[in-house]
């Protein structure tokens, strides 16, 4: 499975003892073809067919359509996910293309889903439904007009596992010690690794206060790069990034200033 980031987005400034810090913040189916097809014969498309997809989603199917009765000019109909690789706590959409066409007028589209097995009583585009990771998931379009038999394509996806999901909640300034207190979850319970994986020197990550930590040496003054990082059993990763800027304070007198998104 291939690595996730999340970054968040993040501006603030800060003085502390005769040092001025200003921190920025940046969060780092097919179709059916029908050729000359008579009104007495059905035919049905080939069955969507598993493979294997990069990423953290596992198997995905692709949209095959099973024509059940033929007509003047058919429908195309495929299927896709949105996202295309869904993740534990992803809200998953089935997005159908009627091709140049587009969705006939003398039609109505159903959506029908399908979880580990289990056909949900839920119609519609969007899955009504809290996924998991390891979820496998089908959905099925059902288009039906006057007078034909429906038609339909399907799709499938299993649910990826999602990266831990790393943001500050607060920061102190006390005593010359600036700290920024950080909440740090993955969505499926695993056990992380946290890792301030960039930051000037003498900055640290606080396993037991859950907190980055840095007290700045007079000579340090410029733009410092901070980045923490939160992996999962699975490779997966979140992260944190900020750049602090020392300067000189105006005035002599500490002082905070900040924005929040």
């Amino acid at each position: 499975m291939g690595n996730m980031t999340k970054t968040k987005t993040r501006s603030f400034r800060l003085a502390i003892s005769g040092l001025f810090l200003c921190l920025c913040l940046v969060g780092c189916s097919s179709s059916v073809s029908q050729e000359s097809l008579k009104s007495s014969k059905v035919v049905h498309g080939a069955r969507p067919v598993a493979e294997r997809q990069g990423g953290n989603s596992g198997l995905v199917s692709n949209g095959k359509e099973s024509v059940e009765k033929s007509s003047p000019k058919p429908t195309r109909l495929s299927l896709r996910f949105d996202p295309p690789q869904p993740v534990t706590g992803d809200t998953l959409r089935a997005v159908v293309d009627f091709g140049k066409g587009g969705e006939p007028t003398d039609s109505s589209l159903v959506v029908r889903w399908t979880v580990n097995g289990k056909e949900l009583e839920q119609t519609g585009e969007t899955l009504e439904h809290d996924l998991v990771y390891g979820d496998f998931v089908t959905a099925t379009a059902e288009l039906m007009g006057t007078g034909n038999q429906p038609r339909r394509v399907s799709a499938s996806v299993v649910v990826g596992n999602a990266p831990p999901v790393v943001s500050v909640l607060d920061e102190t300034l006390k005593e010359g010690e600036f700290s920024a207190t950080v909440d740090i979850r993955d969505p499926e319970g695993d056990p992380v690794i946290v890792d301030l994986s960039e930051g000037p020197e003498g900055m640290f990550w606080n396993d037991e206060m859950k907190a980055i930590q840095w007290r700045p040496a007079p000579s340090q003054r410029g733009v410092f790069h901070v980045k923490l990082e939160a992996k999962d059993p699975a490779g997966n990763a979140g992260a944190y990034s900020f750049d602090v800027t020392v300067t000189e304070p105006e005035g002599g007198a500490p002082s905070r200033e900040g924005t929040r998104p």
